[in-house]
């Protein structure tokens, strides 16, 4: 038999834990900024891993990001998926010098979004319905499903044709 070994473990060469900053929720998409974490040695390139989970002790995963490149100060990362509306979802982030991955930073929360309005009669999906559209609408008039060039967005009434039913549908 050795003699007996001993040792601490220690985070001195491993990144530190990044600062989180903010959950941005627009369109269906939730952005997450964190500031950048300081590396142990400099010039060390970090990546960076974001966890989101519907639990404060985070023992699910609703969504991962990983290997995200380091951006100038700061770094996010953007993930759409259907969150339920009203839930409070907690978030995380860790940096990794490709060697260690350091500590997570403190849990953040954020409440999830309403699910995105969707605007019949805005074909173009630039959030307006407006002459624009009403021009798209009279170029697919009289068309049926089967047709070529048929578009079913536009079918407002989604009887498989768009006539007169759809055009009143639009001016609502």
């Amino acid at each position: 038999p050795s003699s007996q070994a001993g040792g601490v473990p220690s985070t001195d060469h491993v990144p530190g834990p990044p600062v989180p900053e903010e959950a941005q929720i627009a369109d269906g998409t939730v952005t997450l900024t964190v500031s950048n974490a300081q590396p142990a040695n400099s010039g060390d390139v970090l990546t960076y891993t974001f966890h989101v989970s519907s639990s404060e002790q985070f023992d699910d995963t609703v969504a991962l990001g990983e290997g995200i490149a380091e951006g100038s100060g700061t770094t996010s990362w953007t993930f759409d998926k259907e969150l339920v509306a009203d839930q409070v979802y907690w978030w995380r982030a860790r940096a990794a010098d490709g060697t260690f991955n350091g500590s997570w930073s403190p849990p953040l929360d954020f409440i999830g979004p309403e699910p995105v309005a969707v605007n019949p009669g805005d074909f173009d999906g630039n959030g307006q319905v407006n002459f624009d559209d009403f021009f798209r609408l009279a170029d697919m008039f009289g068309k049926r499903e089967g047709e070529a060039g048929y578009d079913a967005a536009m079918d407002l009434t989604e009887d498989g044709r768009v006539d007169f039913d759809d055009f009143f549908g639009f001016a609502d």
